[in-house]
């Protein structure tokens, strides 16, 4: 495979990334809850199962608001003795959940995902996956004693829109998303590329239900991880993710904090320290951006490959060229990993 092939491709989401004007103020540290942004990654992991749990607390000089993330994912035809199975299925369960006791508006999302995973050729280097996912979405609205009656489109989760008037306000609806990740690994190189989408029938979406034309618009989002093989123990990944509401059907409002047009895109580039056997702890450090508009410095800490640590914190180090985003964040994640011999498709070795 030609490297430089990937390489021209991810320089050329950087500068596709460096134009966007709006911020999606979504979790900084996406790939600690994969399910956020693509069904297709239920399951692509080392090992039986994995638990995560996922916090950001975000802060503008006005606001507030506290993003919480927790997931659970079961695979089917594990065994430790076959840790590079043709094919599986996997199954995913995950709660992401927005609110803070300042804001009168709060969004509950939890979805049930499903994915196939199986390699395309004998040696296995390339490998496909595919995954949907069905979301249940719930938003309330309580105006009495808040003290901001519409979230900062700075911090806001989204799914809902304040359309109407009122103080006290509920509204439930159905979600679906599919997804797709093509990957190929050898020892000295890999790529991975996902594309998904959300929102597949514009669920309606205003808390107070009297705009009947204001719809969650399709999301797109496009995924690019390249692993370089430093040495035997280190491994560098430059990663992107671009992510766009408003596909298609384009908000008749773009000015509204809680409107469905947005554009976001991470750029990053992280260390990876493979595990050795007389060291029980090792660290990983990587550094993003979301659009050159905040820097967010990335440190990772491995137990026995079985569980993991993220922090970072985000600071916008660009406001006055890049003023639609001022958010600042503090996020930490963990990961728990049962049977974790297996390996995530597609792995050769060779």
């Amino acid at each position: 495979m030609n490297k430089f092939i990937p390489l021209t491709i991810l320089t050329f989401l950087m500068g596709t990334s460096l134009t966007l004007k709006a911020q999606n103020p979504r979790m900084a540290l996406y790939e600690s809850s994969p399910l956020n942004v693509n069904p297709a990654y239920t399951g692509y992991y080392n090992g039986k199962i994995r638990l995560g749990a996922h916090a950001s607390m975000m802060q503008t000089d006005t606001s507030s608001m506290v993003h919480t993330n927790t997931s659970l994912e079961l695979r089917t035809n594990y065994d430790e003795n076959d840790p590079l199975p043709q094919r599986y299925l996997a199954v995913g369960f995950n709660f992401y959940r927005y609110a803070h006791p300042s804001n009168a508006l709060s969004g509950a999302f939890p979805s049930l995902s499903l994915a196939y995973h199986t390699y395309l050729d004998r040696r296995r280097r390339h490998g496909i996956s595919g995954g949907a996912q069905f979301t249940y979405a719930m938003g309330q609205y309580n105006a009495d004693g808040k003290e901001e009656l519409k979230p900062d489109p700075q911090i806001f989760g989204g799914g809902f829109a304040i359309k109407g008037f009122g103080t006290q306000a509920t509204l439930n609806y159905a979600n679906f998303a599919v997804g797709g990740i093509y990957a190929y690994k050898s020892r000295d190189f890999e790529l991975e590329a996902g594309v998904a989408m959300y929102n597949l029938f514009y669920p309606k979406t205003d808390i107070f239900r009297q705009d009947l034309e204001t719809r969650q618009r399709h999301r797109g989002v496009f995924s690019l991880k390249l692993g370089l093989e430093l040495n035997q123990t280190k491994r560098l990944y430059l990663k992107t993710l671009y992510w766009r509401d408003g596909l298609y059907w384009l908000s008749t409002s773009l000015t509204d904090p809680t409107g469905a047009y947005r554009i976001s895109g991470w750029l990053g580039a992280e260390l990876i320290n493979r595990p050795l056997i007389d060291k029980k702890m090792v660290y990983n450090y990587g550094i993003y951006t979301r659009a050159l508009a905040s820097i967010m410095p990335v440190v990772e800490s491995v137990y026995k490959n079985l569980y993991s640590v993220r922090l970072t914190y985000e600071y916008p180090f660009n406001s006055k060229d890049f003023d639609a985003y001022r958010a600042r964040s503090l996020e930490i994640a963990f990961r728990i990993f049962i049977n974790p011999r297996g390996r995530i498709v597609p792995f050769t070795e060779d």
